[in-house]
């Protein structure tokens, strides 16, 4: 049965359109229309070049839809190494917005189900995947485990309804890889129940798209959607063969440190493939215009049916309630996150990868499209998209939130999360904690789980050993008494990286410290860890919290190999 949410329930508290000062597209050929416009643009260059330099962001790429109008920009460098600048021709990764060209991918296969087995979003995955999809659930025996499979649709895992939590540093060499280690890893909660975010399961969708169609899914995106939009600077990972000789320039992407500087990213490119489906597009604000555009008009290649279909509301969410005035629900559709906006109906998606970030949003009753890419891990996106949208429905500045301000509580939160990891984490230790059962070096060694991949725990030496780019990065004090660096490098197994320092807390309790190999000595987040001991007295399995769903959430256990 189809869960569907009345949209008409979301606009409680919401302001009327003809109450707002909006600069209305059907007049712009009015001197004073245009007059605005053009002052609008050029508030838009201040406050961009002053977001980019307050938030750190080397380069940015911004297009703005209002009505017939179009404006797009490209501020700052795509590289910091050449200097070469943005245009909006620049591309970058965008992340999950990749997401809603799946979906899109799958309308087209609806509407022509005659030809695809029949296909509905109500299929159940299994029936196209019949020996790769299958599903985990511990508590379950292996006929109820066999019925859940059975029981999870194309738009349960397009709406983040199947139960599964993100898993995110789970192992994802390949799309098929991906798909098979779903059996290996839990689920947190049943399904329809709750909405949670995971890419995994449109890395599922995109392999469904291939099994149907026989193509792989470059090509299919590329013959049914990307050429049908005009969309000829949009690619899918690196090895895009449409990409070879285009001449077009690719952002690189930076961190920034907390000793006030950026810090190149190497480890995005060539490491998406296995998650394409999910957040591998590379793509430019000129081409996503085009795309905004057919979306706004809800044009061809999709059809009518499709447009409503990915946009209709299946879960709930708040993922981005900064960016409301008045108090509104969010939900999200098959890749479209949406709202009521000062009483209009607005869709978005946003794209984060590694620190390539992207922003896309419309809204169809204004004719409002606004895109932003940029190559740093910044707020910009959001206070750039949300200040062109505020001006576009001309909304008081006495009304409107101080996002900066926000954001910059948000980011102190953060920190205080971290710092308080071990009163959270351990609040009971016990005084003085109890030593570990064995050596330091009794630890040492390769770890492995058939969904995760492999966990290797050493010396500072070794870790350096195994990955000559963090030579020196790392430095020797963070190796003391009773701590070891944790990571998980970089194998056919594993193609994501993490790197963690272990801190002893009591007996075989330890708290990992977890951190980017860009900025190995910034920690990021942190996650339980403990060792198990077997009666031989050698370590048998270490459990560490790579879920990162809640602080009491299961461990991942990985068997010593």
């Amino acid at each position: 049965m189809r869960t569907i949410v009345v949209s008409a329930l979301l606009g409680g508290g919401a302001v009327s359109a003809s109450s707002q000062k909006s600069l209305s597209p059907d007049v712009h050929n009015d001197v004073e229309s245009q007059a605005t416009w053009s002052s609008l643009k050029s508030a838009w260059e201040g406050y961009i070049q002053h977001v980019m330099t307050e938030w750190h962001a080397p380069g940015l790429a911004i297009a703005v839809i209002n009505g017939s109008e179009t404006w797009n920009q490209g501020f700052g460098v795509a590289s910091l190494e050449t200097g070469e600048a943005v245009t909006p021709h620049t591309l970058f990764a965008t992340g999950s917005t990749t997401k809603s060209f799946i979906s899109a991918g799958l309308s087209l296969l609806i509407d022509n189900s005659s030809d695809y087995d029949g296909i509905s979003w109500d299929t159940p995955i299994s029936h196209v995947l019949r020996d790769d999809f299958v599903l985990s659930d511990e508590w379950a025996t292996e006929a109820m485990r066999t019925d859940y499979t059975q029981h999870i649709t194309f738009e349960d895992a397009l709406s983040h309804r199947t139960g599964y939590p993100g898993h995110g540093e789970s192992i994802h060499n390949s799309s098929t890889q991906v798909v098979r280690s779903l059996r290996h890893l839990p689920l947190s909660s049943s399904s329809r129940t709750r909405f949670e975010y995971n890419n995994m399961m449109y890395v599922v969708v995109g392999h469904a798209l291939t099994t149907l169609t026989g193509l792989d899914l470059t090509t299919f995106l590329h013959q049914h959607l990307w050429v049908p939009m005009d969309m000829h600077e949009t690619f899918l990972e690196v090895y895009d063969p449409w990409l070879n000789g285009r001449g077009l320039t690719r952002a690189s992407s930076y961190a920034w440190s907390e000793q006030g500087a950026y810090v190149l990213d190497t480890t995005l490119d060539g490491h998406l493939y296995g998650l394409a489906a999910a957040g591998a597009v590379y793509s430019n604000v000129a081409d996503y215009t085009k795309y905004l555009r057919i979306m706004l008009a809800e044009a061809g290649p999709m059809s009518k049916a499709g447009h409503r279909e990915v946009k209709m509301p299946r879960s709930f969410m708040d993922f981005n309630k900064e960016m409301f005035i008045t108090p509104t629900m969010e939900w999200y559709g098959l890749a479209w996150m949406a709202g009521v906006f000062e009483g209009e109906h607005a869709y978005w998606h946003t794209g984060t990868v590694n620190n390539m970030v992207t922003y896309m949003l419309i809204v169809p009753s204004r004719e409002i499209g606004i895109v932003v890419m940029a190559n740093s891990r910044s707020k910009v996106r959001e206070l750039v998209t949300y200040r062109v949208l505020y001006d576009l429905f001309g909304i008081d500045e006495a009304r409107r939130p101080d996002h900066e301000a926000h954001f910059r509580e948000s980011r102190t939160r953060e920190r205080e999360h971290v710092a308080t990891c071990s009163q959270r984490l351990y609040p009971d230790l016990p005084r003085p904690p109890l030593p570990a059962t064995l050596p330091l070096g009794a630890y040492r060694g390769t770890y492995s789980h058939p969904g995760y991949g492999n966990l290797f725990i050493g010396t500072l030496d070794e870790l350096e050993a195994n990955n000559s780019g963090l030579s020196g990065l790392l430095s020797s004090s963070s190796l003391q008494e009773n701590k070891m660096t944790l990571y998980i490098w970089k194998s056919p197994e594993a193609a994501s990286q993490i790197l963690g320092k272990l801190e002893h807390k009591t007996g075989e309790h330890w708290m990992t410290y977890i951190s980017t190999f860009n900025l190995p000595e910034e920690v990021d987040y942190c996650s339980r860890t403990e060792f198990r001991v077997g009666v031989d007295g050698h370590v048998k399995q270490v459990g560490v919290d790579l879920r990162m769903e809640m602080d009491d959430t299961p461990l991942v256990w990985f068997d010593r190999l």
